[in-house]
């Protein structure tokens, strides 16, 4: 649990290991909303196994590389929130917080904990954004996919 050891640094003083709970979502804001977070993952991953089946973006894969990243975000942290992690059977209230563990710190500056979750979704996310910028493919009937470049305002 969080508190009952010291940081392990991996590069002295910049990476490390530290445990942290995260009761809310991104920075802790949202906290005491665990339930919610929970319902809306699994609507989200509901969403994107629909969005890479049923409406096909499987067939593109760099998308399908990009929700997988998402999708696999999602299952961590709700691996978490679900409560999960816990030892059955163990004496103690029932937590829901997502866990944390990875400590980035330079001089007085330290990034809050994070864990692979977490980087999941921020890399699948801008894959998502470097996906939508790059221009859609346009079939030409003939079977070959010609890009073409969105417009830019």
């Amino acid at each position: 649990m969080p508190g009952e050891s010291p940081v392990w640094w991996i590069w002295d003083p910049y990476v490390g290991i530290e445990t942290a709970l995260n009761p809310g979502a991104l920075f802790g804001m949202g906290a005491g909303f665990g339930a919610g977070f929970a319902a809306l993952s699994i609507v989200a991953g509901v969403g994107i196994l629909v969005w890479l089946f049923w409406f096909q973006a499987a067939r593109d894969l760099l998308l399908t590389i990009a929700l997988g990243c998402v999708l696999g975000g999602i299952g961590g942290n709700l691996y978490d929130r679900l409560g999960l992690w816990q030892v059955p059977g163990v004496p103690g209230a029932f937590r829901n917080e997502v866990r944390d563990w990875i400590l980035f710190r330079y001089g007085d500056f330290t990034w809050p904990n994070f864990n692979i979750a977490d980087s999941l979704l921020v890399c699948g996310a801008g894959l998502l954004l470097w996906h939508g910028l790059r221009g859609e493919p346009e079939n030409h009937g003939d079977g070959q996919a010609k890009r073409t470049e969105k417009p830019t305002v």
